[in-house]
């Protein structure tokens, strides 16, 4: 018995010794996972952060304060992006910048624009919701035949799209003198009631507009329709490029806005 007592004794101390040492790596390595966990969902909280405060802020442009064409669009906008949930700001410049710095990426967007081709190249037009006319003006004693227009100088305002139907119109051989592009339409009437013009191309928004504000007596003017055209939000490609699925996000909170206002 003296010689079995201590083995036995030396035995039961080392599995004691082993089972504490196991022990204390397990709390070891438990309070090692706690630590991991704890610091994964710290990055986690900490990223979303980050990425709510780098979240993009949409630029969007339109003309500057005075067209009733943007005037008339822009509560639209502001209920679609809202519904959209997106972060945006609108920035009022000149027309033409408006969309050049949407082809460079400045802008994400331009407001209120008819489709053409050339804007198709850069841009994406949203679902339209603003319909406009685009009126021949002319002077009351002048003879307008509407199927005989090629003798006729026209004028429109630079960078819209009736500058460029017109352009292309003259193009095509279906005009015969340049065209004449005009930085306003007080520019345009000015020059129509000077005669330096024949026709000024205008939508009928702004026409209506620029007759009070010059206090022209609508009674010396005479205006044909020309075209019929709605009107939309343009989003860049690059922009719809790097958030797949918005055009669409859009477009449905835009048909919402359109419902709940009529």
């Amino acid at each position: 018995m003296s010689v079995i007592i201590p083995s036995f004794y030396e035995k039961a101390v080392q599995c004691r010794a082993r089972l504490i040492g196991n022990t204390r790596q397990e709390e070891q390595y438990m309070r090692f996972r706690i630590t991991l966990i704890a610091l994964m969902l710290a990055t986690v909280v900490l990223y979303s952060s980050f990425a709510q405060s780098e979240q993009q802020i949409i630029k969007l442009a339109t003309q500057r304060a005075g067209s009733l064409l943007s005037t008339a669009g822009e509560p639209l906008v502001h209920c679609a992006m809202g519904k959209a949930n997106m972060p945006y700001e609108i920035i009022k410049v000149p027309w033409e910048r408006a969309q050049r710095d949407t082809e460079q990426g400045l802008f994400d967007g331009f407001f209120m624009a008819s489709r053409n081709s050339r804007r198709d190249e850069y841009a994406t037009w949203s679902t339209p919701f603003v319909t406009i006319q685009w009126l021949y003006v002319v002077r009351k004693d002048a003879e307008i035949f509407l199927n005989n227009l090629s003798h006729l100088q026209f004028a429109a305002n630079l960078g819209s799209a009736r500058l460029a139907w017109l352009e292309e119109q003259y193009k095509q051989g279906k005009l015969n003198k340049t065209i004449n592009a005009v930085d306003s339409n007080k520019q345009a009437l000015k020059m129509l009631i000077n005669r330096r013009i024949d026709v000024a191309l205008m939508n009928n928004l702004d026409l209506n507009k620029t007759i009070k504000q010059r206090s022209i007596d609508p009674l010396n003017l005479k205006t044909f329709v020309a075209k019929e055209k709605p009107t939309a939000l343009y989003f860049s490609k690059l922009f719809l490029d790097a958030n797949a699925g918005f055009l669409d996000k859009f477009n449905a909170s835009l048909l919402s806005c359109i419902k709940e206002q009529n």
